[in-house]
C-alpha cells in the first residue's frame, strides 16, 4: 500500500509556531506516526522547549498505541544539535538523557528519514532510531561537539560504541568524521542498505512486518542492544 493510498493526517491542529509537527499513517494494519521537526530556528538547534515538544510527541505517540514512528524534517537541517545559548549546558544534556531513555522504552520500530544535515545532538537523535535512512542528496551527519569546544556527553559516545566497531566510533568521535555521500563512511554498512527510500518504503520494508511484535519484548530487546547507552540513561524509579 502506498502513502498515496493511505489516509496521513494530524490528530489535532497544529499551527505554523509549533517546533515538532505530528501526524498519523493510517494503513490496515494500524497507525504509524510521523514526527517532523519544523524550523523554529535555522538549525533545528534543541532547546529545552523543543526537547520537551519532541518527548510530548512521542508519548502522543504511545498514547495512540502505533505501530511504528518514523522522525523527518522541514528544511535543509534535521537538526544542528544543542542550542547552548538558550541554557547551561548541563542542562540540556540532562533533558536530552531524559528523552533518550523515553525513547529507549518505546515499544514499536523507529525510523530516522534524514535529507539535509544533522549534527551534535541531531545526530545522537537520528542515531537513536532503530534506522537511520538517508536520501542521498545533500545529506551530512557529525558528531561535532569535540570539534566546537563541548564535552561529547558520555551516552552520546555510548550510542556510537554500541552501534558500531571501535575503529568507525573512534572515526566518529575523535576525529569527528563527517558523513557524506556517496560513501557514507565510515557508517556504510549501517545506512546503505536504506539510501534513497521514500517514507514509503520505510513504512512498507521496514516498520510495517515488525507490527505483530510484542512490544514490551521489542524495547527489551532495544535495551540489550544498546546496553552501555541504557546503563547510563535509565532513570531511577520513583521512591514512595
Amino acid at each position: 500500500m502506498a502513502l498515496a493510498d493511505m489516509s496521513l493526517s494530524g490528530l489535532r491542529s497544529v499551527s505554523s509556531e509549533d517546533s515538532v509537527r505530528y501526524e498519523t499513517i493510517e494503513t490496515r494494519d494500524g497507525k504509524f506516526a510521523l514526527l517532523t521537526l519544523k524550523p523554529t530556528n535555522s538549525h533545528h538547534l534543541f532547546t529545552k522547549k523543543l526537547i520537551e515538544k519532541y518527548s510530548t510527541r512521542l508519548q502522543q505517540a504511545v498514547n495512540d498505541k502505533v505501530k511504528g514512528l518514523i522522525t523527518t524534517h522541514d528544511g535543509e537541517w534535521f537538526s544542528g544539535g544543542f542550542d547552548y545559548k538558550s541554557a547551561p549546558e548541563e542542562e540540556l544534556v540532562v533533558e536530552f538523557r531524559k528523552l533518550i531513555a523515553q525513547f529507549l522504552d518505546l515499544q514499536f520500530p523507529t525510523a530516522a528519514y534524514v535529507s539535509g544535515f544533522t549534527y551534535g545532538a541531531g545526530f545522537t537523535l537520528a542515531l537513536l532510531h532503530d534506522y537511520l535512512v538517508l536520501s542521498n542528496d545533500n545529506v551530512s551527519l557529525r558528531q561535532d561537539e569535540l570539534a566546537n569546544g563541548h564535552e561529547l556527553p558520555p551516552y552520546a559516545a555510548a550510542l556510537v560504541r554500541d552501534k558500531f566497531q571501535l575503529l568507525a566510533s573512534l572515526e566518529l568521535l575523535v576525529s569527528t568524521k563527517y558523513v557524506t555521500p556517496p560513501q557514507f563512511a565510515p557508517i556504510a554498512e549501517y545506512v546503505n542498505p536504506y539510501v534513497g527510500w521514500s517514507k514509503d518504503e520505510v513504512v512498507e520494508k521496514l516498520l510495517r512486518p515488525l507490527v505483530d511484535l510484542d512490544g514490551s519484548n521489542y524495547s527489551g530487546v532495544r535495551k540489550i542492544l544498546l546496553f552501555r547507552v541504557y546503563q547510563l540513561v535509565k532513570l531511577e524509579p520513583a521512591r514512595g
